[in-house]
């Protein structure tokens, strides 16, 4: 290869190490660019981690909630039933007693003031009248008669006595297990709430995981781009390597070229020099140092 080509093949050689320099920061630019983006989805995702961890320990505090409220549910459902027992245990007392004081009323057929005088007047009537025997007995059968129905009356009072209590303590229950209905409604109410509260924040977990995934898979997509763009920048680096070992392979030829250039001038000078001794020639300083290094001259 001629002087003149080696030149111009370094100057080619040259003109693409400095493309290859262009290329290279490119491609640092985007390597560099990738790690922010890298980075970046890296935050995100571990802040979408976070997240659901602190969803789900939320949720589990509302499940929590929920379900010592369903305890407290079952302990109020289990007063109702005792509740309910107990009305219908009084109702069915308050209704075999009134049939009780209805056969009383039926036996007495009168109030205690009508039966009261009655039996006074009877009374009066044999003590003071002067009956036959036959009617005497017929007086004292009466009498007899108006105290069983007065006793029959007595009783049915006793009775109603009875149901007017056993009434009342029927309404107080009634009245305590309304109360405990409408708390068992708040308590129902309140772990429907924890409940819904929960289902919600477990749809916002998924979101929230399906959003850290997106994450992940666009960091793996990142480390892909990144590892080719790596592997373009070990490319362009050893072509860079290649073209330099060229580049100093036809410098090295150059300076073979020019050395060989300079023996031929430096044997052209001593023989030069070589004749101006044998015609007795006057010499200057450079050819007198070249016979001197040549031992041609001592």
């Amino acid at each position: 290869m001629e002087e003149h080509e080696i030149h111009d093949r370094i100057e080619e050689l040259n003109y693409r190490l400095r493309q290859e320099d262009n290329s290279l920061k490119e491609l640092f630019d985007q390597m560099s660019a990738k790690k922010g983006e890298k980075n970046e989805a890296i935050r995100l995702r571990d802040e979408s981690n976070k997240k659901v961890k602190q969803i789900i320990d939320k949720a589990k505090l509302h499940q929590a909630a929920r379900d010592r409220l369903h305890g407290e549910a079952k302990k109020l459902r289990n007063k109702m039933r005792d509740y309910s027992r107990e009305v219908s245990s009084r109702a069915r007392k308050i209704s075999q007693e009134k049939e009780i004081r209805n056969q009383f009323q039926r036996e007495a057929r009168g109030s205690p003031e009508s039966l009261s005088k009655q039996f006074g007047g009877a009374i009066q009537t044999l003590i003071t009248m002067e009956l036959s025997l036959k009617n005497e007995i017929i007086m004292v059968e009466m009498i007899m008669e108006l105290q069983k129905r007065y006793e029959a009356k007595k009783a049915a009072d006793e009775v109603h006595h009875d149901i007017q209590e056993t009434y009342k303590d029927l309404k107080e229950t009634e009245a305590e297990a309304k109360s405990e209905f409408s708390t068992l409604s708040e308590v129902l109410a309140r772990a429907q709430e924890e409940h819904q509260t929960a289902i919600d924040l477990f749809s916002e977990k998924d979101r929230e995981r399906d959003s850290g995934q997106e994450h992940h898979q666009r960091f793996l997509e990142i480390s892909k781009e990144m590892k080719e763009i790596g592997k373009a920048i070990d490319r362009s680096k050893d072509h860079k390597n290649e073209v330099r070992d060229e580049i100093n392979k036809l410098r090295d030829e150059l300076k073979k070229i020019d050395r060989g250039r300079k023996e031929a001038e430096k044997a052209k000078k001593l023989g030069k020099a070589k004749e101006k001794v044998q015609k007795g020639g006057k010499m200057d300083l450079e050819e007198l140092r070249l016979l001197v290094e040549s031992g041609q001259l001592k």
